[in-house]
């Protein structure tokens, strides 16, 4: 057994290190674990352990470590360095002179300043500054910034990069170029050659080094990208550049003056002295858009901002320790205490907007907010629906919207559908919807006091969980009431739908009203009152159903809904019924469409040997057999109707089988063979259905397919006088043509016998 030896960790940015003892015999895997507990860090198995170079001295960039190895194999020292980070990608380092010459010249294969080294996305660009000094030999007393270099269309693009984020949070792609740039460069640029000055305007100036001040000076500032440029004229070249990423900006009312200060933010960057800028701005409102436009993208600002950013992104950050952003861990502790559940009107009446705003400002510059000492309720929720208004992305995702809304078309399967997606969203955006839904819940359960049922908290939370892409305000308004039934189920049924035990989903029956017997391999024949499982509803009025182990295709005109299931039925769950399902994929289905979704395998019986069927196959053979089936569907057309006296006039002549509800029948004359009694005839209670045209029969056969007969079908189920009377006359016309014929053949006989006289 070997002893412990005590390494500083570090994780994130910063020189904080945690002294542990670890054991060398231990893998890097278990030591990322231990780490990360001690750290309070999710999700360690995005991390590996990467050992810097031990001094200035030593050679190389550093060992990152794979999950088999051990430490004793890198022949650690007593209190040497090791450190947390997420696994590295390849990235592409250069060094530029500044120039747009050397970005419109740079070939990588020519220069020497080029290096393709491994590196952390999620790490601060900052953190790449000593392993850029390492391979560039950086100058000392130089400030240096970052580029990202790309080829568009055959052409180099460049932009410029902030140091105190991420390559992940900037969205830099992989095969791009990271530039390193000498900030005094930009000394050369022209106040003209500033495109895109975010805040520009004349400020009295003041520098501070070193305990020596200048003289204060009125100078024509420019902010652009990164920097502040500072320029005698407003035309020529900038007397300095302040690369204001590296700064802290506070506000500085000394002396009545509406002025701030830049100071220099010590561990930042490479120089440890720096000069101080005191500015002044004519007004209070200019000092203001100066502090608010710099405080985004200083260090102490860049990368704090929680409203507007994406989960991934936020939740990536070093920084951030858990699973879900700390404002909404904030708010919902606030208010998820039985005094403000009962609250009339939580999350409907407005909270104070100046309130709430400076609630969000303190977020978004990353300081430690305590909302236990707001006295107003409806200030936090205004700011928790604030923040969940303002995310990128809604909750359920873009790509989810479609089929959210498509759950609405398939009551019998849509809560299995939704439980599919929730467990398919990205993991920050499920650990939020896992936190926020049954906090909701409790809130609805308060509703004869609060007067916030589920309906309306639907209203309120179901655009900021729910929308589609772009701008369409109609298609939104359009879409509003589907957004807040979905919203709605997710509130009322969030404990089934965030369990881990599966849905028993809907499952429905149907008795045979008459008998009915197959034409082909696709039906299922039956008899009146059996009770038929229905396993999908198919296309032009077919169902896809089961009865007695057998599965085929049953006319729904044949059947009525709604049956009690037969007491031999083996519930959904039990050994005795196998399933599995197949993931719903995100789609740009049209509102309203349904999603084919897995069928679940019939109840099967208990296994007896090695040849019974897994649930798998059970479950892929009934969802082959409802393909056929659908397909067969689409092929054969509409089911045979159930009709009374009516007739088709067409092609061919036969006589139609006696319907159980016209015992008299009628005359058949139909292309494609017609239903008892002819197409034209009252369907059994059931509406009309438009022609198609079948295939061919020889007469009254039953066969799927319509003729050309007019149909004079009741809706509902019910007929009126005018269409009872219609098809008391139809009666009566094919009675004098049965009657007629009848006679011809009495005619014809009698014929024959005086013939054989």
């Amino acid at each position: 057994m070997t002893d412990d030896i005590t390494l500083r960790v570090r994780h994130g940015l910063g020189t904080n290190y945690r002294t542990m003892a670890l054991d060398p015999a231990q893998t890097a895997r278990v030591a990322v674990d231990r780490i990360a507990s001690n750290f309070g860090i999710a999700h360690p198995e995005e991390y590996t352990v990467y050992i810097p170079p031990r001094d200035e001295k030593t050679k190389g960039l550093g060992v990152w470590m794979e999950g088999y190895q051990t430490l004793s194999s890198q022949n650690l020292r007593s209190q040497d360095v090791i450190e947390l980070k997420k696994f590295p990608q390849q990235l592409n380092l250069c060094l530029s002179d500044g120039t747009d010459q050397w970005a419109a010249n740079f070939v990588p294969s020519h220069t020497d300043s080029y290096h393709v080294i491994k590196f952390d996305w999620s790490d601060p660009l900052l953190e790449l500054l000593p392993t850029a000094d390492r391979l560039f030999k950086l100058r000392k007393g130089e400030h240096y910034t970052f580029q990202v270099m790309s080829s568009q269309s055959g052409r180099q693009s460049v932009q410029w990069l902030n140091a105190n984020l991420s390559l992940e949070e900037q969205d830099v792609p992989v095969d791009s170029f990271v530039v390193v740039v000498p900030v005094s460069s930009l000394n050369k640029r022209n106040a003209e050659s500033q495109l895109n000055p975010t805040v520009d305007g004349f400020l009295q100036k003041m520098s501070i080094k070193e305990g020596k001040s200048t003289a204060l000076k009125k100078r024509y500032c420019v902010m652009s990208d990164n920097f502040l440029f500072y320029y005698k004229q407003q035309s020529g070249s900038p007397s300095g550049v302040v690369p204001l990423e590296y700064y802290n900006v506070l506000r500085n009312d000394e002396g009545g003056r509406c002025g701030f200060t830049l100071e220099y933010a010590k561990g930042s960057g490479m120089l440890a002295k720096s000069p101080t800028y005191v500015m002044t701005a004519e007004n209070a409102r200019e000092r203001e858009a100066w502090v608010a436009a710099i405080r985004r993208i200083c260090y102490s600002g860049a990368g704090k901002n929680v409203f507007g950013v994406s989960l991934v992104k936020l939740l990536s950050r070093k920084d951030q320790k858990l699973d879900v952003p700390v404002l909404v861990k904030d708010a919902i502790h606030y208010l998820d205490k039985p005094e403000i559940h009962t609250l009339e009107g939580i999350f409907r009446i407005s909270g104070s907007a100046s309130l709430i705003a400076k609630y969000k400002q303190d977020y978004d510059t990353g300081k430690d907010v305590d909302l236990s000492s707001c006295p107003a309720p409806h200030v936090v929720s205004g700011l928790l629906k604030m923040y969940l208004r303002e995310l990128p992305e809604p909750l359920l995702t873009f790509d989810f919207f479609q089929p959210f809304l498509a759950t609405l078309e398939d009551p019998a399967n849509g809560l299995q559908q939704m439980k599919e997606m929730i467990s398919q969203l990205p993991l920050p955006n499920y650990n939020l919807i896992k936190l926020l839904l049954p906090f909701l819940h409790v809130i609805s359960q308060h509703a004869d006091v609060n007067l916030m049922p589920a309906t309306n908290l639907a209203t309120v939370f179901g655009p900021n969980l729910l929308r589609d892409r772009g701008d369409n305000m109609l298609a939104m308004v359009q879409a509003t009431p589907a957004i807040n039934a979905v919203t709605q189920t997710l509130i009322e049924k969030q404990e089934i739908l965030l369990s881990s035990a599966p849905i028993k989903p809907k499952e429905e029956w149907a008795e045979a009203l008459y008998d009915y017997k197959a034409t082909s391999e696709q039906e299922l024949s039956f008899k009146k009152g059996d009770v038929i499982k229905i396993l999908t509803k198919l296309e032009s009025g077919w169902l896809h159903g089961e009865l007695k182990g057998a599965k085929g295709m049953v006319p729904q005109t044949y059947v009525q809904l709604g049956a009690n299931p037969p007491p031999e039925t083996v519930a959904w769950g039990s050994a005795k019924a196998p399933s599995a399902r197949k993931s719903i994929k995100p789609t740009g289905l049209a509102l309203g469409a349904r999603q084919t979704m897995s069928v679940p395998s019939a109840p099967a019986p208990t296994p007896t040997s090695n040849s019974t069927p897994s649930a798998a196959q059970s479950a892929a053979s009934s969802m082959a057999q409802a393909a056929q089936a659908a397909q067969a569907a689409r092929v054969m057309g509409p089911p045979p109707m159930l009709g009374g006296g009516g007739v088709g006039r067409g092609q061919g002549r036969g006589r139609g089988n006696p319907p159980p509800l016209n015992p008299r029948g009628g005359t058949a004359r139909g292309r494609g063979g017609m239903p008892p009694g002819g197409a034209g005839g009252a369907a059994a209670g059931a509406p009309p259905t438009a022609p198609r045209t079948g295939p061919r029969s020889s007469g009254g056969a039953i066969s799927p397919g319509l003729g050309n007969g007019a149909a004079n079908g009741g809706e509902n189920g019910s007929l009126s006088l005018e269409s009872l009377a219609a098809q008391i006359a139809q009666l009566r016309e094919s009675l004098s043509e049965e009657r007629a014929a009848r006679e011809a053949l009495a005619a014809e006989v009698e014929s024959l016998r005086a013939q054989l006289g």
